[in-house]
Order: structure tokens, then sequence, then C-alpha cells
């Protein structure tokens, strides 16, 4: 009814038929108002010509629920938390080759990393509440040895950096740090996204995580990637993937899920749709078509997961 009561709402009784072609009894016009009067209502039907009664239709009980949107929750000042992670894995490319996806050019020209990392996280950190970004590197070589989640920084206590521009130095900075490496697993940056998605729901409960994850390619630890994407799926918990390159993203879009929902070891089945496959060579041109699709889904994950807790934002 668009919050209006008085607006009319057509109830339609049918006539089933087996072969599908169901013949319309009758119908009638009520707004909300007419529910609301209290007590058992009956409404007549109007049978198809317009004019003649085709009985009555009761109705004993009404609940009138507003459904809130995503902006909703933004302006009642719930925390949307921003986590990024970037793959360092051998399969970029040695970034000293102008043919790497993470090769720094001398000129300032970006790289696909750097203009993903800035076209994404700028959309993303618009509703970032601190503007502070946890930043993981995975498959690169940190302190001697291959890690699947690292602080980009170079700090494991406070991973974070500042806004955008805090992001795009620090990327620039590990590029030179870091040695690429592999193979390329999800499961590790993925479980920082949902234990702090975790610790929201264990709180007030008001508040969102949405991770962003730049990879390449061919995902080595599926089974695991999408265990923590079920387990993620009760949570207050988005992942956006930017496909970085032209490699083969069968397994995203198979973690998307949109046609054939996830199951993990359990057999648990994912409760809601949590993850969102962005390739950026097709929308890199259109940045309304780049917005378009990282935000294609995350305000309906995040309204669908505060329903589902009868979370409102008042």
């Amino acid at each position: 009814c668009n919050n209006d009561r008085l607006r009319p709402l057509k109830f339609e009784v049918l006539h089933a038929n087996s072969n599908s072609n169901n013949v319309l009894i009758g119908a009638a016009d009520i707004n909300i108002n007419q529910f609301l009067e209290g007590g058992v209502k009956e409404f007549t039907l109007t049978a198809s010509d317009g004019k003649t009664s085709a009985g009555t239709i009761g109705v004993k009980n009404i609940n009138l629920r507003k459904e809130y949107a995503f902006i909703d929750f933004i302006t009642a000042g719930f925390e949307i938390n921003l986590i990024s992670a970037v793959d360092f894995t051998a399969s970029n490319g040695n970034p000293g080759d102008s043919g790497s996806l993470h090769y720094i050019n001398p000129n300032g020209t970006p790289n696909e990393y750097q203009s993903a990392l800035r076209a994404v996280g700028e959309i993303t950190l618009y509703y970032d509440s601190d503007k502070l970004v946890p930043m993981y590197g995975f498959g690169g070589q940190f302190k001697g040895k291959t890690s699947h989640a690292f602080p980009m920084n170079g700090n494991q206590d406070n991973p974070e950096v500042f806004q955008l521009d805090g992001m795009l130095e620090t990327y620039r900075q590990s590029i030179s740090t870091y040695e690429l490496s592999g193979p390329t697993r999800f499961s590790n940056v993925l479980s920082t996204a949902v234990n702090e998605a975790q610790e929201i729901y264990k709180k007030n409960g008001k508040g969102y995580v949405i991770m962003l994850i730049l990879t390449d390619g061919v995902i080595h630890d599926m089974a695991a990637t999408i265990d923590q994407v079920v387990a993620g799926s009760r949570l207050p918990l988005s992942i956006i993937i930017v496909g970085i390159g032209n490699a083969d993203f069968s397994q995203m879009n198979e973690l998307d899920a949109d046609e054939t929902p996830l199951r993990d070891g359990s057999g648990r089945l994912m409760s809601r749709d949590i993850v969102q496959f962005v390739p950026f060579r097709e929308c890199s041109r259109d940045m309304n078509r780049l917005r378009d699709e990282v935000l294609a889904e995350v305000p309906a994950q995040l309204t669908s997961y505060f329903k589902s807790r009868n979370i409102t934002p008042h």
C-alpha cells in the first residue's frame, strides 16, 4: 500500500483448475483502514461482470508490519564496517613485469587492482561508519612464509588503514614489500570477516560487515570457503568479490549462489545469499554500471538479515 492506508488493495478469489486455467469467482477492493477497524470482517466479492455478488470473504486477523529499507538502517546509526582483502598469489604475475596485474607503473597509470580499489572502495566506503578499513593480503609471503591472511600494513595488532587514500597507499607499498606466492585460499580471510560479524551479533546486533575481496582467479580451498560463506549467511555479513583480469571465474559465480544455494561440509544449507561477484573488466568503463553491480545485492542482503532477526532501525 506504499504506507497509504486508504489505498485500495485488490483481493481475488479464484477457482483452481487442473489445466491451470483458473477461473475468477469474485474480487473486492479493500484498504488497510477497513482491515484495522477490529473484529471479524466480511467483504463482498463482485463477480467478473462487475455487478453481481459472488459471495463474501472473511478476514479474522491482520498483522501490519513496516518493511524497512537499507537507508533506514544507515540513517538510524547502524554501523557498516568494511574489510578488504587483496590477492597476492603468483598467478598475478611478477610485479616487476609490465604484464603483471600488480605492476606499479612509474608514470602513475594505475594497474587493475589499483583501479578496482579506487572505484569499488569509493562506493563501499561511502557507507563505512568510521572509514577505518582492515586490509589483508592472502597468498603472499609474510615474515618468511606464505600467509593467507596477513595485514597489508604489517601491523598484526591493528591492520586498519584510513579512508581510500590509505587503502591505495597501503596497496602500493605492500606490492614492493611482500613476495607473491600461493595457492589461492579464501577461507582464512573470510574467517576474519565471519569473526567480526560474530562479535557484532553477540553485542547489540546493530552493525553489519561488508567484505571486499579482489582476486585474479581460481580458488584452491573451495570446500573450506563454502563452509565460511554458509557460516556467514547466519551473521550480519555480505561479501563482494571483484574479479581482476580475465581468468576463469566460474567458482565465483558458484559462490554467488543466485541459482543454487550453497551447502557446507555438514550438509547445512546457507540461510541467505551473501555473496556478490563483479567481473571488473566488464564494468570498469561504465561507473554507473559498476556501482549498480557492486550494490546490486548488498542492500537486500542487509535488510533481509535484520528482518530475520526482528531488528528494526528504531
